[in-house]
């Protein structure tokens, strides 16, 4: 074309044919459609551009006719958080997403858009497919046809959140700034192009004089002296022709003297750059400039406190490689700039988070613009690895950043409390599992093996030893050990044996009930000190063997009681980390030893109960029989004297047997007082000085002739002493250690038919004395060995038994060891013999010497002239004591009570002697005694009592009494008491 303008044209060409069919020719039309043509370009661009706007815009497009959507734009997704194809298939999704609040209005407002011909626009928040409540703007145009009706709407959804959030800061920080500048104590002002005052700060008014009102409008010469709007006008144009921001500074002379101040004027530009006002500032300098260094000092902490910040800001390439850092050191792992620059990131990234660091990033590369938060682990400067928490923003393809942002911040404390809070919950369930587990579980062994396994699992890197407790060894045994594993073999080669079963003594430095579960650190000078060189070596060797770091010991105990103890060695420089749960743990199994104490205690203590109810029924059977038997004898044969027919040696043998039987029910009552008494504690041991060859001759002596009388002529008893006669003296109970060889040897003769007995001392360690009685006799099973010095106990308890007995003697005897500080025990067999064992502390004495009294018969004493007192209520009792004083031709008075006694002694001032019953009405022996005593300290007065234990001879000597004898009253003894008082007095 003639102006160079194209145009389109459109062809359509058509053959002529002849009658022949032949073409002869052709005829060509042609159409101008350029203006089509252009139409049809201009619309597929426009097309083109609203595509490119649509799909690469954050505004939310959709097409839709009355009923369906049919077009939507990717920005639906980010928006909306579904796709797009869910919005076509289901339209309601943009109803279903209005937050509750707005629901109703969006209705009623859509209502509107789809009967009025008029395009409407509102705002409402949505509630997100993720959760998030977003603030939107919509608009809907409608799209008429060529008839003028509406067949389409085009929807404009905004995300408006951050405008909103924007508007909202910028409402407040316009509040803020007004609050601010009204409670600063410096003059803001605003003025426009004209110098009049636009807005003014409290400040600036009260500075004036004037309210804020009343400035607004005017200018500086309205308000101040001309001189000083003069300098403000000027300095107001100089900073209008400058166009730039002005620092003024003023000196004034004030009565305190000088003041500076300082004004900043700014000259204020519209969008077009033409100037519309100054705004300023001034406020006062003066302590400014007298604290200028440390105004300095103060930004540099500043300076100092930002670029030491939690946060750190990196950017990073597409390859990972650090391009920017926001400090001179990372506030995070430390590096300089230098160190970090052009280095990898996955240079510092664990090795173990690696593989998951390049996953997160490829995907960060492959979302631009979209925020990942992300947490990880990084190396610190100082080589340890730090828990980060950083978002990742792709901003590659923005021109001004052109990489990755990584905004990190240090999380490791949080992590670190989410460890210990998850160690925490693992602790706390470990804990309320064993103590359930604990108490399903009553054996001993099955608690010890629980402890040892349970904390070797706890612990993971250590083995724990368990050990039970002896009270009467005070000795420890190894119960269990775990933890062992392939080493186990290594260690019993080292000890020589399997440590399950060693026995060692108590060490009270190591195991302290006052320390009791309570993890305590063993310490090497401790262990050295309390091992010899062979074990520390053994120790040693287990050390090395097992990687031993540190050891630990816990002392089980509950209520005082030492238990057992606990040892934990913890291996490859390991440590206890939670020693409160382990004392917790430990607290648990120490009530679960207890309780299973307890329980074993309360099984054996029924079983003993049961056996004991058994043995006293037998007892009282046997005691019946013991006490029938010879008082049997006492009443027959007394009755039997009354026949006047009896020869003189019938009579005599009569009264021998009544004699002997009466012994025999002294010692059966002797025996059972004596072991109430130790039953009951009440017997106390009373050491003194005494020949010990010359107490066991006694014994001797005393069972030659008893062999005689039992016809025991086959025994022969042998008498062995360790020490010489010079050296035996020692200082313990003589009563005691005769009472109890008495009653060894006696059993011996009883149980001895033929052979001998043998009985003595030797020395043991220079500590102690060990005694023993040796018979060969019928001997006693070995299971009745382990039981025969219980009460109630012989060895031979059936009703068909041979040889009688309280059953009384051994435990009493074992009764009286003990008191003394002593063991007893018993070695026998069957048919072969017994020997009986018993200890006593060996504490030398000096020699003492003895006098010899000339021993007399009881026809030799004659105390014609003598007058005695007997003070006995019981009539019997003082007719026998009558009887044999009168053989001596002296003179008795009779008192029937303790008075009656008191009141004799008043007035016969000639009594030389008093035999006192203790057991009396009115007035008590004990209070008579004393009573006489306050007017006659001289009388001698000897007690009489049927209470025969030691105890009570103390009572009397404490009273006043002078001598002692018990009931039924030996008249032999009772004269030889007698003549030595009254040699005393005479």
């Amino acid at each position: 074309m003639r102006n160079r303008t194209d145009i389109y044209l459109e062809y359509y060409i058509n053959p002529i044919i002849d009658k022949n069919n032949n073409i002869t020719g052709v005829t060509v039309f042609s159409t101008n459609f350029t203006e089509r043509k252009i139409a049809e370009d201009a619309i597929r661009e426009s097309e083109e551009r609203f595509r490119q706007l649509a799909e690469n815009t954050n505004v939310v497009f959709i097409l839709s006719n009355k009923r369906n959507i049919l077009y939507a734009n990717p920005a639906f997704e980010r928006v909306y958080g579904r796709e797009v194809k869910d919005l076509i298939n289901d339209p309601s999704i943009l109803e279903e997403y209005i937050h509750p609040d707005d629901k109703e209005r969006y209705l009623k407002t859509r209502k509107k858009e789809l009967t009025k011909k008029s395009d409407l626009g509102q705002q409402y928040q949505i509630i997100n497919a993720r959760g998030e409540i977003k603030k939107v703007w919509t608009r809907s145009f409608p799209v008429y046809n060529e008839k003028g009706k509406i067949y389409r709407y085009v929807s404009v959804i905004n995300d408006i959140t951050e405008q909103k959030e924007l508007e909202s800061t910028i409402l407040k920080t316009k509040t803020q700034q007004k609050a601010i500048l009204d409670n600063i104590p410096h003059l803001a002002w605003l003025k426009d192009s004209e110098g009049r005052y636009i807005s003014v700060n409290e400040s600036f008014a009260l500075h004036h004089k004037l309210s804020a009102s009343e400035i607004i409008g005017k200018t500086d010469y309205d308000i101040c002296s001309k001189k000083l709007a003069d300098k403000y006008y000027k300095n107001d144009c100089d900073v209008k022709q400058s166009g730039k921001r002005q620092l003024v500074e003023e000196v004034t002379t004030a009565k305190s003297g000088k003041r500076w101040t300082e004004t900043f004027k700014t000259p204020i530009f519209n969008e077009q750059g033409k100037l519309i006002g100054i705004t300023g500032i001034s406020w006062d300098i003066t302590d400014r400039k007298k604290m200028e260094e440390t105004i300095k000092e103060n930004e540099e902490n500043f300076r100092a406190l930002l670029q030491n910040s939690s946060d750190a800001i990196s950017i990073l390439d597409k390859k990972g490689k650090i391009i920017f850092e926001s400090s001179i050191r990372n506030k995070i792992f430390d590096f300089t700039i230098k160190e970090l620059i052009n280095k990898p990131i996955f240079d510092i990234v664990h090795p173990d988070d690696l593989e998951y660091f390049k996953e997160f990033f490829t995907e960060v590369l492959n979302n631009p613009r979209k925020q990942i938060k992300k947490e990880y682990r990084c190396l610190h400067k100082n080589k340890r690895w730090i828990y980060v928490e950083s978002i990742f923003s792709n901003q590659l393809d923005n021109p001004s950043i052109n990489g990755i942002v990584v905004n990190s911040r240090d999380i490791s404390e949080r992590k670190m409390g989410e460890l210990k809070e998850r160690v925490y919950h693992d602790n706390l369930i470990f804990l309320s599992n064993s103590a359930l587990d604990l108490l399903g579980i009553s054996s001993k062994d099955d608690i010890y093996k629980y402890i040892s396994e349970k904390l070797c699992n706890f612990l993971e890197n250590a083995v724990v030893m368990v050990t039970s407790y002896n009270e009467r060894d005070e000795k420890f045994c190894v119960e269990y050990i775990s933890g062992l594993r392939d080493n186990k073999l290594k260690v019993i080669n080292i000890l020589g044996r399997n440590p399950a079963g060693i026995i060692f003594p108590i060490n009270k430095d190591i195991s302290n009930i006052e320390n009791a579960g309570t993890v305590i650190t063993l310490k090497e000078e401790l262990l050295v000190e309390n091992l010899n060189k062979e074990n520390l070596q053994k120790l040693e060797d287990i050390k090395e063997v097992l990687k031993i770091h540190k050891i630990y010991n816990i002392t089980l105990a509950r209520h005082n009681k030492l238990l057992g103890n606990i040892t934990i060695f913890t291996l490859n420089k390991s440590i206890i980390k939670f020693k409160h749960i382990i004392e917790t743990f430990v607290h648990q199994v120490s009530v679960a030893l207890h309780r299973s104490q307890l329980e074993y205690e309360l099984i054996m203590a029924k079983e003993r109960a049961e056996e004991s109810d058994k043995l006293k029924t037998a007892f009282l059977a046997n005691m019946s029989h013991e006490i029938r038997t010879p008082m049997n004898g006492l009443l027959g044969f007394a009755e039997m004297l009354n026949d006047d027919k009896l020869s003189p040696a019938d009579r005599k043998k009569y009264l021998k047997i009544i004699n002997n039987n009466g012994k025999m029910l002294i010692s059966l009552i002797d025996d059972i007082i004596d072991f109430a008494k130790i039953e009951a504690g009440q017997i106390k041991v009373a050491h003194s000085d005494f020949s010990l060859n010359t107490l066991l001759k006694q014994v001797h002596s005393s069972f030659l002739s008893e062999k005689l009388k039992k016809e025991k002529s086959k025994v022969q008893l042998r008498l062995k002493k360790a020490l010489t006669n010079e050296n035996c003296y020692i200082k313990s109970d003589p009563n005691r250690i005769r009472q109890i060889l008495t009653n060894l040897v006696s059993n011996s003769f009883k149980f001895t038919n033929s052979g001998h007995i043998e009985f003595g001392y030797k020395l043991d360690d220079k500590s102690m004395l060990q005694f023993y009685v040796e018979d060969t006799g019928i001997g006693i099973p070995p299971k009745k060995l382990k039981v025969i010095f219980e009460r109630f106990i012989q060895a031979d308890s059936s009703p068909t038994r041979k040889y009688g007995g309280s059953g009384l003697g051994l435990a009493i005897s074992r009764g009286l060891v003990d008191l003394l500080n002593g063991k007893m025990w018993a070695e026998s067999e069957v048919g072969k013999g017994s020997t009986f064992y018993f200890t006593v502390p060996y504490v030398p004495a000096k020699k003492i010497t003895v006098e010899d009294h000339e021993k007399k018969t009881r026809t030799d004493y004659t105390w014609e002239g003598k007058l005695f007192l007997i003070a006995e209520d019981d009539k019997f009792s003082y007719k026998f004591l009558e009887g044999f004083l009168k053989q001596t031709k002296a003179e008795v008075l009779h008192a029937v009570d303790g008075r009656q006694a008191v009141e004799l002694c008043m007035k016969n001032k000639n009594i030389d002697l008093v035999l006192m019953d203790i057991q009396m009405p009115e007035m008590n022996g004990l209070e008579a005694t004393e009573e006489i005593k306050k007017f006659n300290k001289n009388i001698p007065i000897i007690a009489q009592t049927a209470n025969a234990i030691t105890e009570e001879r103390q009572k009397c000597l404490n009273a006043g009494c002078d001598d002692f004898v018990t009931k039924p009253v030996n008249i032999s003894e009772l004269y030889s008491k007698i003549d030595r008082w009254l040699s005393v007095k005479d």
